[in-house]
């Protein structure tokens, strides 16, 4: 079961299942994204901001488990047999982390010499508002990987799709089709009935 926020778009009315996370798609087209290089300029600060986030999330993850392994640490007996194998696994996530802190500042480095170029003309990366994704490159990563979208029509704020067991990435589309993210994922069970509310309001700029 699909539920809409208050805030959903008349025009909203498509809910999309998905056997992977659009956000690894590529950005859809914007009317607000002028043609040529400062357009494309204005893609790759999006898809880098993306990417970025993306990044900082797993950081996030990798740092509490590396910070929860050093704390399990301290009472611990060093001269315990075991004492070296347990620091050598906190070692090896401490240094997971360190690297994917160094990817993420790399990406926003980027995007802030980017943004330097673009001047006026750079995208606001700090709004709340949903992105989208190509609903086209959707449809073409489902068939290399051999799957279908599965979708379904909004009807009072509400709608019902059947899916395989397994795990599903729902979104809803703008009225131009194109996917909305971040997407919600949902475990489904053989037999099971999920709720998922989606945040269906049409991207602004």
């Amino acid at each position: 079961m699909v539920l809409s926020d208050t805030t959903a778009a008349p025009a909203s009315r498509v809910v999309v299942a998905l056997s992977f996370d659009p956000a690894t798609l590529p950005i859809a087209a914007d009317a607000h994204i002028p043609d040529g290089p400062r357009g494309d300029s204005v893609r790759l600060a999006i898809a880098r901001h993306d990417s970025a986030s993306q990044v900082d999330a797993t950081f996030q993850r990798v740092r509490t488990a590396a910070n929860d392994a050093a704390r399990a640490l301290i009472p611990l007996d060093r001269t315990d047999e075991n004492y070296a194998a347990r620091y050598s696994a906190w070692t090896a996530i401490a240094d997971s982390a360190e690297r994917l802190r160094a990817t993420r500042d790399r990406l926003r480095e980027r995007i802030r010499a980017i943004n330097m170029r673009l001047g006026a003309a750079a995208p606001d990366l700090n709004g709340n508002a949903p992105r989208t994704r190509s609903r086209a490159s959707a449809d073409s990563a489902a068939r290399a990987a051999g799957h279908e979208l599965k979708t379904t029509t909004l009807r009072s704020a509400a709608a019902s799709v059947s899916v395989p067991a397994g795990e599903w990435w729902i979104a809803a589309t703008t009225a131009e089709g194109a996917l909305i993210v971040p997407a919600q994922r949902t475990q489904v069970g053989r037999g099971e009935t999920d709720t998922v509310v989606l945040w269906t309001a049409p991207p602004e700029r």
